[in-house]
């Protein structure tokens, strides 16, 4: 990965906004002598060895492996002993264009109305309060730009007077055509609302479009997918999202190969896919996430205002220990 951007960065870094610069002055420079380091020596038998500095970029694969191992376990003491469902939302084609022109606002918009009407919906058909946690994902297995949340949800709640817990099935959690119209009209109404208050800047073509993209993504039907926990255990889940916590889109071991000029990459299985080595950069480069945009966000359950409180609750109900006190990231 360092090869491929410090080879083909330079080519396409003019013009492109300042977070996807970012990315080209730190990650291929990552643990090399370009970003510092120091010399280490042993006390006792004067060994020496240096010690190269980090990028600890948010998006750097070399920097994640252990923040994303400690999120993962910090993540399993707060695990419900239940079954989970994963949600799976995904911004339309249509409003694409409107994420890439304001990534912060629009992403923070798809993760709020994405649970909120997740929530509504859980709320009205069980009564209870469900432990939520909602990742933030901008890409496919070919990198291309897909902007989707993927939510985990216990299979259960608490009560709304906190008494009693309340199980569902394992097969069924809510009807995507009772969520789609919801989540689609939450979405739509923020961003208008956003627009209409300035927090959402458009350039043409694209702001002259506007009513018409808008009309466009209200006039079809939103996809959502709710996968059932099957055998899967939620520890699996919890693994599987943490893999993208930390970075972004894909890393050394889904390259397969680098001849100077194209970049192969794996895709599903066996199947690979090639393209110019500038084109990569661009792919990856695309999911840069804006500064201080939380992709990770944490409702229900286990909301910061409920950890100790309600999901302690949840706990006890279920014939389990509390949650162990932890440190967030």
């Amino acid at each position: 990965m360092a090869s491929i951007l410090r080879a083909h960065g330079p080519a396409v870094r003019q013009g492109l906004p300042w977070p996807q610069r970012r990315l080209l002055d730190l990650l291929p420079f990552c643990r090399t002598p370009a970003l510092g380091g120091h010399r280490a020596k042993c006390t006792a038998c004067g060994h020496q060895e240096v010690h190269h500095t980090p990028c600890q970029d948010r998006h750097c694969p070399r920097c994640a492996a252990a923040r994303a191992a400690r999120w993962l376990e910090q993540q399993k003491e707060k695990l419900l002993p239940v079954p989970h469902f994963q949600v799976v939302f995904t911004l339309p084609q249509e409003l694409r264009l409107i994420a890439r022109a304001s990534p912060r606002a629009v992403y923070g918009l798809l993760m709020r109305s994405a649970v909120a009407s997740l929530q509504a919906v859980l709320s009205s058909q069980y009564q209870a309060r469900f432990a939520i946690t909602a990742v933030l994902h901008t890409w496919t297995r070919e990198m291309l730009f897909h902007p989707h949340v993927h939510v985990v949800v216990s299979a259960g709640g608490l009560s709304l007077d906190d008494r009693r817990w309340v199980q569902t099935g394992t097969s069924f959690l809510v009807s995507t055509r009772k969520l789609a119209p919801l989540f689609r009209g939450k979405l739509l109404s923020s961003l208008r609302k956003v627009r209409n208050n300035g927090d959402l800047v458009l350039v043409d073509p694209l702001a002259s479009q506007w009513e018409s993209v808008l009309n466009k993504a209200a006039g079809k039907t939103w996809v959502i997918h709710v996968e059932p926990p099957q055998r899967r255990s939620p520890g699996t889940l919890l693994k599987y999202l943490a893999r993208y916590v930390f970075r972004v889109a894909i890393d050394d071991r889904r390259v397969v190969a680098h001849d100077g000029h194209t970049v192969t990459i794996r895709t599903r299985g066996k199947a690979t896919t090639t393209m110019t080595g500038e084109t990569f950069v661009r792919c990856f480069v695309q999911h840069a996430v804006p500064k201080g945009l939380r992709k990770v966000r944490y409702y229900g359950l286990l909301a910061p205002s409920n950890v100790g409180t309600r999901l302690t609750r949840a706990f006890e109900l279920l014939g389990a220990g509390p949650p162990r006190a932890e440190h967030h990231e």
